[in-house]
């Protein structure tokens, strides 16, 4: 309603379940789909964008509509007199969510975990969603501005969010994330899965995976956080029971998961026969057509 007004036309809702009310719109879409996607090879959008103006321009908008019965770039040349300049001060286009902040400052959106400053905690907020990005208030007032993430599981922290925590507090947490990033290069990603994969509490997981570089040295546990890793298992149970299998029976212990590659194909190479359609014709016992 607000792109609406803005640009200043009234929608025309149609009734639920009444396909009848919206039947132009869906035989143009059909209209569209038989005549100039079917079997199209796309590439990019660009492309696409630029063959369907082909198209407009030269078969959809030059034949005879068959409800008019006039070519419709010539009602359209006759319509433009009465249309309405577009506005110079566009509207911009977004879609609105409500959302809850947790304890922690965090909230969630689309499968990842955003921040907003430690007073909102607990409350609820207003998330106005753009395609690059993610403006968030409460009430009126916009608390935080996010770049839009489109992956999955993954975590947005502002430091600015917590500045009111008491540097004690703040600093005893830095220390203690720079002790476990300190077992080796996988450790920060492997404390970003032990996040995301919410087994149980996130200090006390951390913590006894610390204890166990206490007990079997840094190397063995991150060799050990590597490992559960490669097979997606984040937990202090996992590199426990790694650790535990590798000193009693290392053979024990299944082969890594393959890393493919999109595109990458290693099953065995199959030749298929290639047969003609009258084959299957002459099987489901249906007279081939015209086409």
């Amino acid at each position: 309603m607000r792109f609406a007004l803005q640009y200043g036309f009234k929608p025309d809702a149609c009734w639920i379940y009444d396909p009848e009310s919206k039947g132009k719109v869906e035989s143009s879409i059909k209209y569209v789909s038989k005549d100039f996607l079917y079997a199209r090879p796309v590439t990019d959008l660009e492309t696409l964008n630029n063959e369907c103006l082909g198209w407009c321009d030269e078969v959809a908008n030059e034949k005879i509509h068959g409800t008019t019965g006039e070519v419709p770039a010539d009602r359209l040349a006759e319509e433009k007199q009465a249309l309405l300049p577009i506005p110079s001060n566009g509207c911009t286009v977004f879609s609105q969510v409500t959302r809850n902040v947790r304890k922690n400052c965090m909230f969630s959106f689309e499968t990842n975990e955003y921040s907003v400053p430690r007073e909102y905690a607990r409350k609820k907020v207003t998330v106005n969603v753009y395609p690059e990005r993610l403006e968030v208030y409460a009430g009126n007032k916009r608390i935080a501005v996010h770049e839009r993430c489109f992956e999955r599981g993954q975590i947005f922290i502002e430091e600015g969010h917590f500045d009111d925590r008491p540097y004690e507090e703040r600093r005893r947490k830095d220390e203690f994330q720079m002790k476990f990033e300190s077992l080796g290069p996988v450790a920060p990603r492997y404390l970003r899965g032990l996040a995301r994969s919410r087994q149980g509490n996130l200090r006390k997981e951390a913590g006894q995976i610390l204890k166990l570089s206490e007990e079997y040295g840094k190397e063995t546990v991150h060799a050990a956080m590597s490992r559960a890793s490669s097979f997606d298992c984040y937990s202090f149970s996992a590199v426990q029971r790694i650790i535990q299998t590798q000193l009693v029976n290392p053979d024990a212990l299944p082969d890594e998961p393959l890393k493919l590659h999109e595109g990458d194909y290693c099953g065995p190479t199959i030749e298929v026969e290639k047969r003609s359609l009258n084959d299957y014709i002459r099987l489901l016992e249906v007279a081939p057509s015209d086409n």
